[in-house]
């Protein structure tokens, strides 16, 4: 379900190019046609979301919206619900190395003791 994705963050649907071959005169190849407009459509359209000092907490919270508006999209999509249940993220720094932020438990919560800066969905 990379399609909200690239829509939010690139700026145009990967379907675009296959529409567009399809409506030209004469009609084109659409990976032809993506190899020339995909370099000009992502400069003028891609949202500047990630910066390299962004702080710790931005990042997580950029990772649960996006994936939270893959599980929103999927949902309201026809078809089977191919992305959901509960979101996890975990961070990996230079200073903590890999640590949770949020989990599901599949066992009971005394078999699965967290740090306090975990939550638990």
């Amino acid at each position: 379900m990379t399609e909200v994705l690239q829509r939010i963050i690139v700026g145009f649907s990967p379907q675009l190019f296959p529409v567009l071959a399809a409506v030209t005169q004469p009609p084109q190849n659409p990976a032809a046609l993506a190899s020339q407009l995909a370099p000009v459509l992502t400069a003028q359209l891609q949202a500047p979301l990630v910066f390299a000092p962004m702080p710790i907490q931005d990042v997580i919270d950029l990772a649960r919206f996006l994936v939270h508006s893959a599980i929103m999209f999927s949902r309201f999509s026809p078809g089977p619900n191919v992305v959901g249940g509960p979101i996890e993220i975990a961070a990996i720094t230079k200073h903590e190395n890999f640590k949770w932020i949020s989990r599901k438990h599949y066992y009971d919560q005394s078999l699965n003791r967290e740090p306090s800066h975990v939550v638990v969905d």
